[in-house]
């Protein structure tokens, strides 16, 4: 099952935060996810390597799994991760993510995911 928001068409991705503080809530529905089209995989560069990405959608958590394997992200308290891309889409080309943001990945997009020491 895949669950959406007030009937869009793009299902809400794991870890996607919904704001149900609103005077009115968002309504939230469930489909069956075998009838959703399956998006094209998507070639992006992170950290230098060429991966493909399984859906052009991808979120900070996602990248952080492509250049660090096995990071579990709620243990990296110790560690600041930062996520940068350029080569994106035309209305902000570069930039950063956050933790919970996400972007479009477009065919030969560039990303540094960076993990540096708190001090």
């Amino acid at each position: 099952m895949a669950l959406h928001l007030n009937g869009g068409d793009t299902p809400l991705r794991l870890g996607s935060v919904v704001d149900l503080t609103t005077p009115w809530p968002p309504q939230i529905e469930t489909r069956d996810a075998s009838s959703m089209p399956e998006s094209a995989p998507v070639p992006a560069v992170i950290n230098g390597r060429t991966v493909l990405l399984k859906q052009p959608d991808v979120t900070f958590e996602d990248l952080v799994g492509l250049a660090f394997p096995g990071t579990d992200l709620a243990t990296a308290s110790s560690r600041a991760l930062t996520v940068t891309y350029r080569r994106g889409p035309p209305e902000k080309s570069e930039g950063s993510l956050l933790s919970q943001e996400g972007i479009t990945a477009r065919r030969g997009e560039v990303f540094n995911v960076s993990a540096t020491t708190k001090s």
